[in-house]
């Protein structure tokens, strides 16, 4: 298909040739094959105002429709597959962490409450500094060993909940670098689906691990409320910030889960994130995602 539209307005350019209405759809051509066309209307109206001519053109698009709607199936496809695999890789945190829990977090309790025993019993002799020495690396060991299994799995996300959880999150990661990490909530229910709440407790984890690695903050902030139907986080510092057009930095956001990915993650649950960032003003982070109606 050809489209004069174009043409005809250069050549009425300024005499009042002006569009009436575009819209786009498939039809059935004669021979029975569906046909994507991007139709235009348009009118030539004279110095009184009355129609002089209308006119109306359809340019066909059916392989780039095609071709948008193949992209769209891949895309959704890969959302599927994502979440499938975050929720595969949460199952097997969630198995590592009983096994190290049950298994060697139990043995090694054992091992320090014998240590102890061996401690007491050499007392006066050569033996009980090197034992001392031995008790303190296992205590150091189960410190360490407990602080793996929050790492894969907090606990608390699922013992008490998303809100809870984010709160912890914030104390921790103001432990870890020094840094103010505030956190505010509007006390409104807050209720979140399984999937939704592990996704988006790990991409505000993500970005306060950032903001306190790379953004040079003074200060920071995690504050949740709840807009309808949906759950609004912001995430907000005083850093260095950054040109959100500009290609990411590779080292900007560690661990493979970065802004873009947290946003393909997100918009596949129906949820959204806005970034609003400049050099040397710092950065605000805004997340919105659906609640759900489950009691």
């Amino acid at each position: 298909f050809w489209s004069p539209l174009p043409e005809v307005w250069r050549n009425h350019r300024g005499s009042g040739f002006a569009p009436l209405a575009q819209f786009s759809g498939y039809i059935t051509a004669k021979d029975g094959t569906r046909r994507f066309i991007d139709w235009q209307f348009a009118e030539l109206q004279g110095e009184n105002g009355a129609v002089q001519l209308q006119i109306g053109s359809g340019l066909e698009m059916t392989a780039q429709k095609i071709a948008e709607e193949k992209m769209l199936a891949y895309q959704a496809k890969l959302g599927r597959l994502s979440s499938q695999m975050t929720m595969a890789e949460e199952k097997e945190r969630r198995n590592i962490a009983g096994e190290l829990h049950d298994g060697i977090n139990q043995t090694l309790a054992v091992v320090s409450m014998e240590l102890k025993l061996l401690w007491k019993m050499a007392a006066g002799t050569d033996l009980q500094p090197p034992l001392g020495t031995v008790q303190d690396l296992v205590r150091d060991t189960i410190r360490a060993l407990r602080t793996m299994m929050y790492e894969l799995i907090p606990r608390i996300l699922y013992e008490r909940g998303f809100l809870a959880a984010i709160e912890w999150l914030c104390e921790q990661m103001r432990a870890r670098y020094g840094l103010p990490f505030q956190f505010r909530d509007d006390g409104a229910p807050k209720p979140l689906s399984e999937n939704m709440t592990i996704f988006l407790f790990k991409a505000v984890r993500e970005l306060l691990i950032n903001i306190g690695k790379h953004a040079g903050a003074g200060k920071a902030e995690v504050a949740l409320r709840r807009e309808g139907d949906a759950i609004v986080i912001t995430v907000s510092d005083d850093g260095c910030g950054f040109d959100p057009e500009k290609p990411p930095d590779p080292d900007h956001l560690e661990g493979g889960f970065g802004l873009y990915s947290i946003r393909e993650r997100l918009d596949y649950h129906g949820a959204n994130m806005t970034v609003d960032s400049a050099p040397g003003h710092g950065t605000r982070i805004i997340i919105t995602a659906p609640l759900t109606t489950d009691n």
